[in-house]
């Protein structure tokens, strides 16, 4: 795992949100709020381009409304 990573959760976390590591479907995923399974790249964008949790789920939603 990278700082990055680590510091993506850790600021979840501090924000009053629910994030863990956990397996799905044989990968590794974010589970966020008990609602949200996210990729690593998908976590570590909180640290680098989206400042907030919100903003990442509409990013999401988003990008599955384009598929």
């Amino acid at each position: 795992m990278s700082a990055k990573f680590v510091a993506a959760i850790n600021s979840m976390n501090k924000r009053k949100h629910y994030a863990r590591v956990c397996r799905h479907q044989g990968k590794l995923r974010v589970e966020i709020d008990q609602c949200m399974l996210v990729s690593f790249d998908e976590i570590e964008d909180l640290v680098d381009r989206v400042p907030s949790f919100e903003e990442l789920r509409q990013a999401r939603r988003a990008r599955l409304h384009v598929l």
